[in-house]
C-alpha cells in the first residue's frame, strides 16, 4: 500500500478539533504528546506552546503554524491546556498559564507529584484532570490513569480522551478519600 493510501485511512481523530490546545512544558513528553497530537491530524495552528528553552524540533514547528511562547491575545479560545511542565518549576508555570484559563478550558496535568488541590488553588475555577502517563506514551503504547476534579464536563472528557489517544490507552479512576488528589 503506498504511503499516500496510508495517510488516507489513518485515524485523525483530532482533524476537528475547535480552539486551541495550549501545551506547556515541551521537554520530552510534551513532546511526544505534540508529536502524536499532529499525527493525529491536529493542525500546527491549532497548538500554542509554552517553553522558554524550546527544541530546534518545536521551533521548526512555527513555519507550520504553531504558536511559540504567544501572547494570550494571539491565542485565542483555549479548548485544552497541558501542563507538562517538569514540578519543580510549578509555581514559577502557574502565574505564566492562568490567563489562558478560562471556564471552557480543560486543563490536563501530567506533572508528578501536584496534586488537584495545588493546580486548583493555581487554576481557581477551572476543570482540571491530573493524568499520569508512563514513558512508552512517548511511542503511542503506553498507559494512563486520570482523575478529574468535579468542574470536568462530559465535553471536556471527550475531548481530553482524544487527545490523549495520541499517546496511550487510558484508564479514568475518582479521586480517593486520602486527600493527595
Amino acid at each position: 500500500m503506498s504511503s499516500s493510501a496510508n495517510r488516507q485511512t489513518k485515524p485523525r481523530p483530532l482533524a476537528d478539533l475547535s480552539g486551541t490546545i495550549l501545551l506547556a512544558g515541551a521537554g520530552k513528553m510534551g513532546s511526544a504528546m505534540l508529536e502524536g497530537w499532529l499525527a493525529l491530524g491536529l493542525a500546527p495552528e491549532m497548538i500554542a506552546v509554552i517553553e522558554p528553552q524550546p527544541s530546534r524540533e518545536i521551533a521548526a514547528l512555527r513555519e507550520r503554524g504553531l504558536r511559540l511562547n504567544p501572547s494570550r491575545a494571539a491565542v485565542g479560545d483555549v479548548a485544552a491546556a497541558v501542563i507538562a511542565v517538569k514540578p519543580q518549576t510549578a509555581d514559577e508555570a502557574m502565574p505564566v498559564l492562568a490567563p489562558f484559563v478560562d471556564g471552557a478550558t480543560v486543563v490536563v496535568s501530567i506533572m508528578a507529584g501536584r496534586t488537584l488541590r495545588f493546580l486548583a488553588r493555581s487554576l481557581p475555577g477551572a476543570a482540571i484532570v491530573r493524568a499520569m502517563p508512563n514513558t512508552p506514551a512517548a511511542i503511542g503504547r503506553g498507559m494512563t490513569v486520570a482523575v478529574a476534579n468535579a468542574r470536568v464536563s462530559a465535553a471536556q472528557r471527550a475531548l481530553r480522551s482524544r487527545a490523549r489517544a495520541s499517546c496511550c490507552i487510558a484508564r479514568r479512576s475518582t479521586p480517593q478519600p486520602c486527600g493527595r488528589t
